[in-house]
């Protein structure tokens, strides 16, 4: 469960997301659906649909800014959550399709110190990238014993590949500033 976990929020492994969903709807996806839409209702979230576990866009999957702030808030109450998504890199078990131990890596480059986007104060959380509307980024912003979240969503793909990580960093860095 851990190595998934992993799989699905480091290099955003959508099939991790589908066997979750998968165990944790208890063989049914569409039982997991319905309860991640309603826990997302039960956080306070009004603007988001959400109709696959992975976040693939199809029509009436949706979210905004604010529910993603709302989620990410949420999730941070569990300390595991945190750890898995401030780590940069992750070392998988040797299972049956390799035969050595592997690593795998964080698509949340900021943190990645050799990154031309790092800053010191990312601590992970989420990337997420679709040709529909752009990239996005959830992140925590720790700096001064003062922790923020910050969402970007919808960042021009046209301008750049890591526009999102541009975003954020010129916003944070004027707030830190």
């Amino acid at each position: 469960m851990r190595d998934l976990l992993y799989a699905l929020l480091l290099p955003s492994a959508n099939e991790a997301a589908s066997i979750l969903a998968d165990y944790v709807g208890e063989g049914n996806i569409q039982n997991f659906l319905m309860m991640m839409n309603a826990e997302a209702g039960r956080l306070g979230c009004v603007n988001s649909h959400f109709t696959n576990p992975h976040g693939l866009f199809i029509d009436d999957h949706y979210t905004c800014a604010w529910d993603m702030y709302v989620i990410a808030k949420a999730c941070l109450e569990f300390p595991i959550f945190e750890e898995i998504v401030t780590t940069s890199t992750y070392e998988m078990p040797a299972n049956v399709k390799h035969a050595k131990p592997y690593y795998i890596q964080s698509t949340v480059k900021m943190q990645n110190r050799t990154s031309p986007y790092y800053r010191s104060y990312i601590r992970g959380i989420k990337t997420g990238s679709l040709p529909e509307i752009g990239h996005n980024f959830v992140t925590l912003c720790e700096k001064n014993d003062e922790r923020y979240l910050l969402v970007v969503i919808g960042a021009s793909k046209a301008v750049d590949s890591a526009r999102a990580f541009v975003t954020a960093a010129e916003i944070m860095d004027y707030f830190f500033d």
